[in-house]
């Protein structure tokens, strides 16, 4: 019990996999077998209650808002989840449940307007302090995780919406008002040029932006306009995100301070790694390092030119949250001088 704690979100994803599949496979067999109208309340009592006792139980103690929210969204995607295994004529219970769908999309939509609203209060706010001065970036990033933090408690979900009001910091935030400098570190190191990743990422910005009005009109024409008009929403978010992205690599540069190493690259990577975890530093010249348990890889669109590696037992908090790492591969733009810098006694 105790090792399926310790990994929590694949411990759930395998149990709700398995759950899922179950019914999947049963359900056709029972009504071949001609047994008649699936049960679709056992199909209630495993979604709607089994997995988010489940969910919340997989999380640590004291279980705070972050882990209910958790469960509720759990139990939503539940219903979503029923829709889809159980055929019409089976459905009964369900019939009552599925008009709750809606209050999923409803949920993710406030969500999103809930940390749109923060970043814009957060931007506002500093830019009027500011006036036309450039505004540190970095200190509006505290700002916007410190508004999630206070208003959401530590958790999965966290990093999550941090990522997202960094995805509408860096994509709103005029050009002028950028700053290469961020509130952590004393040392900044850039990653925009190393491998051509900046160059590489207008690229990719530029070709979706051309080609969502095209595949928006082919759809138009083939699948209609709702299917179009979806689709279209869909990439234009993703097209907004890859802006922001190319827009983060140029002013999040990898920061050095005394006590830490601060590994931003994008809008995605943001981790943290203590200085006396750090056993040796140098520059990497060979080949792209091929993905291995353990092993960070933080390039963007460029290359690897630097190795640190990491004291055994050493675990970073990233996005999917906690790992082991022994061994990070980063590209920068000056290989040498981080490797000096972190050759230097803290």
């Amino acid at each position: 019990m105790n090792r399926l704690r310790q990994h929590p979100k694949l411990a759930f994803a395998a149990a709700a996999a398995l759950m899922a599949a179950g019914y999947a496979a049963f359900i056709p067999w029972h009504a071949a077998a001609g047994l008649g109208p699936w049960p679709d309340w056992t199909l209630a009592l495993d979604l709607l209650v089994v997995l988010p006792l489940l969910w919340l139980w997989l999380q640590p103690a004291p279980r705070g808002r972050q882990a209910w929210l958790g469960a509720l969204g759990v139990a939503l995607a539940g219903i979503w989840v029923g829709s889809w295994l159980l055929a019409d004529e089976d459905k009964q219970l369900w019939r009552w449940l599925e008009p709750l769908r809606w209050v999923a999309i409803a949920a993710l939509v406030a969500l999103q307007l809930v940390v749109t609203g923060a970043a814009l209060k957060e931007l506002s706010g500093a830019l009027r302090r500011r006036g036309a001065a450039a505004a540190p970036t970095g200190l509006l990033e505290d700002d916007l995780h410190r508004v999630l933090a206070r208003s959401l408690g530590a958790g999965p979900l966290l990093s999550w919406l941090q990522l997202d009001a960094r995805l509408w910091l860096y994509a709103l935030l005029p050009t002028r008002h950028l700053s290469g400098t961020p509130a952590a570190g004393e040392r900044w190191f850039p990653v925009h040029r190393q491998g051509g990743n900046l160059s590489s990422q207008w690229g990719f910005v530029v070709l979706i932006g051309v080609e969502i009005p095209i595949v928006h009109v082919l759809l138009h024409l083939w699948a209609g306009a709702g299917v179009a008009a979806v689709v279209t929403a869909l990439s234009v978010y993703g097209w907004l995100f890859f802006w922001a992205e190319a827009r983060a690599t140029r002013w999040r540069p990898v920061a050095l301070d005394n006590a830490r190493l601060c590994v931003r690259h994008g809008l995605v990577v943001d981790a943290v790694v203590p200085r006396q975890a750090i056993v040796s530093a140098r520059v990497h010249r060979g080949a792209e390092p091929a993905r291995a348990a353990g092993r960070l890889r933080v390039t963007g669109m460029g290359r690897a030119n630097v190795r640190i590696e990491l004291a055994p037992g050493t675990r970073l908090a990233l996005l999917t949250g906690e790992r082991d790492v022994g061994e990070i591969f980063i590209g920068v733009d000056e290989p040498e001088r981080l490797v000096q810098a972190l050759s230097e006694p803290p």
